[in-house]
């Protein structure tokens, strides 16, 4: 069984439109790593942020 490439007349609409769903799911994977990527270092910053501030606060003595 092999694959059928020939669209006919509709290879005008047909190929293009495969190009642009590729290059659209490019993108959102692109976009989903990146969001990916900026959400786990604002993550680490701000843990570390709550390290240091809870290093730096003064302990009350009872």
């Amino acid at each position: 069984m092999g694959l059928d490439f020939a669209a006919g007349n509709y290879a005008a609409y047909v190929w293009p439109s495969y190009a642009l769903t590729a290059l659209i799911f490019a993108v959102l994977i692109i976009d989903s790593l990146a969001r990916a990527r900026r959400w786990k270092k604002a993550v680490e910053t701000r843990e570390r942020e709550a390290r240091e501030a809870g290093a730096a606060a003064p302990e009350d003595e009872a």
